[in-house]
């Protein structure tokens, strides 16, 4: 939803992309067609990002796999912003080149917030593939902003790297406090989510801190997260235990949350469903 209410959301049609548009609260759609092929993600509310107009898409397209690891992916991931025209249709902007290597999304448990924008600027979260011979200590993970008035897309900040490197499942998650400050989860897979702050409101461009752990020793995967009014960061994800408390033959896996008040800790992980075997 936009600030006037229009509806949008990104569907298929003939096996094409498209996004969704209406402006008479759901009763009538007009599709648009989204340039290229691949997965798409769209900008949504995730706490203080009320966008102007059509939500910005983000596009992975997939040009290799490597057969030895399996979750290694390679895709180009461009910046597609649409634009509502005066007669209420919608036309997409030409594609922005974000990066050449990007993992990819993991859309298949929770879809984490690829994009956030306010005003002028759209900001963008990505992890990257690397070679396997480089042993990376994980899937770095990016942050760029774009401006809508100078056509400039800013140069990548490196946050820091989330382990194990070269799986998709690495996928980083993006969100917005009411100061503009940006907020960023580095995904990993079965391993502990690290957490950034932009330290300039509403630009990746001007320093982050250092990325750390949110809590020590968790084996976290498909980050989720939100920024309420509070400006508290709400976070669930998959979490898998070994306490014996459910199943004392082995480890088992829960929908677990956390949550970070401005200027605390992340609290300790509290399981909220688990699975029931």
């Amino acid at each position: 939803f936009d600030r006037e209410n229009d509806v949008y959301l990104l569907g298929r049609i003939n096996g094409s992309t498209v996004l969704f548009h209406s402006s008479d609260h759901g009763v009538t759609f007009t599709a648009s067609p989204v340039p290229g092929s691949g997965n798409f993600d769209i900008e949504q509310f995730s706490g203080h990002n009320i966008i102007s107009g059509p939500p910005p898409l983000a596009r992975f397209h997939e040009t290799a796999k490597d057969p030895k690891l399996m979750w290694r992916r390679i895709n180009n991931l461009d910046l597609i912003l649409p634009v509502k025209k005066p007669d209420g249709s919608i036309v997409m902007g030409d594609p922005i080149a974000v990066s050449k290597k990007c993992i990819g999304l993991s859309a298949h448990s929770g879809i984490p917030s690829t994009i956030v924008s306010r005003g002028d600027k759209v900001h963008i979260a990505w992890g990257e593939a690397t070679l396997p011979e480089e042993k990376a200590p994980g899937v770095p993970t990016y942050v760029a902003t774009y401006s809508r008035s100078t056509r400039d897309l800013g140069s990548p900040a490196l946050l820091g790297y989330g382990p194990p490197a070269n799986d998709v499942h690495n996928s980083p998650c993006i969100t917005m406090d009411s100061y503009g400050y940006l907020h960023v989860l580095i995904g990993t897979h079965g391993r502990t989510f690290k957490y950034a702050r932009s330290l300039s409101a509403n630009n990746a461009s001007g320093g982050w801190t250092e990325a750390e752990d949110v809590s020590p020793g968790l084996r976290q995967t498909y980050v989720g997260m939100v920024c309420g009014p509070d400006n508290a960061l709400n976070l669930v994800f998959r979490l898998w235990l070994t306490d014996n408390k459910y199943y004392p033959a082995g480890y088992y896996a829960n929908l677990a949350y956390m949550r970070k008040l401005p200027g605390k800790k992340w609290s300790d992980a509290l399981p909220l469903v688990v699975a029931p075997f």
